[in-house]
C-alpha cells in the first residue's frame, strides 16, 4: 500500500480548488497555499490565508480553502495514507505527534521562510513520480520536518 496517495506541486488556477473531501477521508493532507488572501477553515476554525501557509488537514474533518481570487490560486499538496503513516509513526514513536496535528480537524498557519518548505514540497512530487524502491520511504522521510513546523505553531 502507497503511503503517499497524492503529491501535488504548485497546482493553480479554479482546478487545483476541486473538492477532496471524501476522496482522501482516510488521509491526511499537508497543503501549502501560494497566494495572499483568501480564507482556510478547518472543522469551526477559520484562518486567514497568508502566502506559503502551511495547513495539516484530517481528510475525515470538513473544510474549505477559499482564495479571494480562485484564477491566481496556487498550492502545494500532499496526501498521506492515514493508516501507513500510523504504522510508520509507531515504528519512530511519533504517534502522539500526528494526533496533536490533527486533532480537531488540523491547523493553518503561516510561515516565516515559506521557499523552504515550497522546496520540500517539489522534493515530495519528484519522488512521488519517481519509480524507484525506495521513493515511499523518501516520502516519509520528507514529511517529518513539516510535521515539526505544526507541532511548533501548535505550541505558539
Amino acid at each position: 500500500m502507497n503511503m503517499i496517495l497524492c503529491a501535488d506541486y504548485m497546482s493553480s488556477g479554479e482546478d487545483a480548488l476541486r473538492d477532496v473531501h471524501g476522496e482522501y477521508a482516510d488521509g491526511y493532507l499537508i497543503v501549502q497555499t501560494l497566494c495572499n488572501a483568501g480564507t482556510v477553515r478547518i472543522a469551526d476554525r477559520t484562518y486567514a490565508m497568508a502566502y506559503g501557509g502551511l495547513g495539516f488537514i484530517d481528510g475525515a474533518a470538513s473544510y474549505r480553502i477559499s482564495p479571494d481570487e480562485p484564477d491566481d490560486y496556487l498550492h502545494s499538496l500532499t496526501v498521506i495514507s492515514r493508516p501507513v503513516f500510523h504504522e510508520m509513526a509507531a515504528l519512530l514513536e511519533c504517534t502522539g505527534a500526528i494526533s496533536e496535528v490533527f486533532s480537531g480537524g488540523g491547523l493553518y498557519f503561516p510561515l516565516d521562510h515559506p521557499k523552504t518548505v515550497e522546496a520540500r514540497f517539489k522534493r515530495m512530487h519528484s519522488q512521488f513520480t519517481a519509480t524507484s524502491d525506495i521513493s515511499n520511504a523518501m516520502l516519509f522521510c520528507e514529511t517529518l520536518p513539516l510535521l515539526n513546523y505544526a507541532l511548533y505553531a501548535r505550541a505558539h
